[in-house]
């Protein structure tokens, strides 16, 4: 079985189906009708999954949120691969249940199982998601595109952001928390670092009045104010407090945000894709 050493171009589920979904990075240059291909869904569809209107002046999100159905998730190989994060007390019999019966032999086939024993936290191949042809328009007339607000565009490349941060693109709004001035601050730097990858919450007493939000990762200096997003219009700026706990629950994490912060954007489950954005010249 793999574990967390997994690429973060991964496709895993999260929350809990039927109302359960992936994030899926578009690669350089895609279209929003490509990455509603993906999922089977039109352009309208994907949009409104994400929250997103036509038509309305917003950022796109770095990552989208595709939903994982029956009608999507396919039994046969070769598309793009989607897994299921092994938790305690998982079994083939109920995954095979959770994922619109692919069936036990075949996860087994799959992963490479010789037995029904899994690992807690490993990944399990459940399935795979095939483009589809990008749906007609039922509209004659040409659908107005989403805009795209320049100050809050999405992160991109590390020599993206730098040109963006340059051209004052880049700013936190007071929106994103008490930390919101002391990262505008720093933007005079042009060193940026931008990780994504699976993050959790920890509980925290701070943030809920005040919006002072915190993270605990590894590798960057305490006291570093970083700019974190979920992929899509909501944005929190937070300190760094510490390093992830060596412990098991930690394995495979990116960071932790205090649990304030994770309401703030508009998270409710155990586990998450974040990006986050700082300055690499602070932690030199």
């Amino acid at each position: 079985m793999p574990t967390f050493s997994w690429a973060q171009s991964k496709l895993m589920v999260l929350g809990r189906c039927p109302d359960c979904y992936v994030q899926y990075k578009p690669k350089t240059g895609e279209t929003i009708e490509q990455v509603a291909a993906l999922a089977a869904l039109t352009p309208e569809k994907l949009l409104a999954f994400n929250g997103l209107k036509q038509g309305v002046q917003q950022s796109m999100p770095s990552y989208w949120r595709l939903p994982i159905s029956s009608d999507n998730l396919q039994k046969k190989s070769g598309g793009v691969p989607v897994y299921h994060v092994v938790e305690k007390g998982d079994n083939l019999y109920r995954i095979n249940l959770l994922y619109f019966q692919p069936g036990i032999e075949q996860l087994q086939e799959w992963n490479g199982l010789k037995t029904n024993a899994l690992r807690d936290g490993g990944l399990l191949l459940i399935g795979y998601l095939f483009p589809t042809a990008p749906a007609m328009q039922t509209s004659a007339a040409e659908p107005e595109k989403a805009a795209i607000s320049p100050s809050t565009l999405p992160l991109s490349s590390n020599n993206d952001t730098a040109q963006l941060i340059k051209e004052g693109k880049i700013t936190a709004g007071p929106e994103e928390g008490y930390f919101y001035e002391a990262f505008n601050a720093s933007v005079i730097g042009q060193r940026w670092q931008e990780k994504s990858g699976l993050c959790a919450a920890f509980k925290s007493i701070s943030g809920w009045g005040d919006q002072r939000y915190y993270v605990l990762m590894n590798d960057i200096a305490v006291g570093t104010i970083v700019r974190i997003s979920t992929g899509g219009n909501k944005f929190i700026c937070a300190r760094v407090l510490g390093s992830l706990p060596d412990i098991k629950a930690n394995k495979g994490l990116l960071m932790r945000i205090s649990n304030a912060a994770a309401e703030k954007l508009g998270i409710n489950e155990q586990s998450f894709i974040a990006t986050i954005l700082y300055n690499l010249s602070t932690n030199q």
